[in-house]
Parts: structure tokens; sequence; C-alpha cells
């Protein structure tokens, strides 16, 4: 049962990071420091494609650039990194939903 619930956590986890990247790619320039060494810095770039009529996607790609050179970031790095912010989210979220119940039931 513990590994059911562990694995559902990690998928949450996991999921909300991709999409929270696809959604908003931004929100993972914060980790530039981690994720690039300097004097780099992660930049993404989107493009928008097609692959059927009336149905399209964006793709998303992150770079350590500096000046005129750069490389390919870690997209598993990025990845990995937010998936722990969004476990920590998640872990403070579920503390203060337990706080809440624990004080509401001493008051009955």
């Amino acid at each position: 049962m513990i590994l059911v619930v562990l694995g559902s956590v990690l998928s949450v986890c996991i999921g909300g990071a991709v999409a929270l990247i696809a959604v908003i790619p931004k929100s993972a320039l914060w980790m530039g420091p981690l994720v690039c060494p300097s004097p780099y810095r992660l930049a993404y770039s989107t493009s928008d494609y097609s692959y059927k009529p009336g149905q399209s996607g964006t793709s998303v790609d992150f770079a350590c650039v500096s000046g005129a050179s750069s490389y390919d970031a870690n997209v598993f790095a990025i990845d990995g990194i937010q998936s722990l912010v969004i476990a920590l989210v998640l872990c403070v979220v579920a503390v203060a939903v337990s706080l809440v119940r624990r004080r509401s039931r001493r008051a009955n």
C-alpha cells in the first residue's frame, strides 16, 4: 500500500513538473545556477509545429547560454529539480491540512 501511495505521489510530482514547464517555461529559469555552470545562464526557446490540419503543438528547448556560446541543458535535471519543488509544496500543503484537521477535532 505504501509503495502505491509513493508511486502515486512521485507520478503527480513528475507530471506536475513537466506540465508546469510545458505551460510556463519561464518557471524553470530560477534553477539556472544549478543546471548551468558560470558564466552560462539558462535560457529557453519555444517553437510551434503542426502535425495534422487543425492540430498543433509547442516544443520547449532549454540551453545554457554565454554570449555566442551555448549547449543543450540537461532536461532531466530541470524536470527533477522542478519535481522536488512540487514535492516540497505538496508536503507543506499536506502538513497544513493535517494541522487544520487536528485543530478542528480538538475544538469539537
